[in-house]
């Protein structure tokens, strides 16, 4: 009985490990203009940080880790999201109210808003 178990276990890793090596993940270079604005410097963040971006491109607010009124970012809460570089400009993201990036490992300045 055992080994039937453990048999079911190595299958559906290998099945797993099989799925996951044909998933790449987006890079800037993949990031386009018809994105909406205020999405490209947070997926910027994610794919500098070679990070699965949790949310289909460009529609960031439907992620649960932002607030938007109007399809534009108001609240941002990234905090210890393993973020890695310099934070892009934020200059798109005009009705932005809060931006938590705590316990990231975030370099450089604070770029203007």
């Amino acid at each position: 009985m055992e080994s039937r178990a453990g048999g079911f276990a190595v299958t559906l890793l290998l099945l797993c490990s099989s799925c996951c090596r044909h998933y790449s993940r987006p890079t800037v270079a993949d990031l386009t203009p018809k994105q909406a604005r205020d999405c490209g410097p947070l997926e910027q963040l994610f794919a500098q940080s070679n990070r699965v971006i949790p949310w289909t491109i460009g529609s960031c607010c439907a992620y649960s880790a932002f607030n938007c009124t109007d399809g534009r970012v108001t609240t941002v809460s990234l905090g210890s999201s393993f973020l890695v570089g310099n934070i892009p400009s934020l200059s798109v993201l005009t009705q932005l109210q809060y931006l938590d990036l705590s316990g990231n490992e975030l370099t450089g300045g604070i770029p203007s808003l």
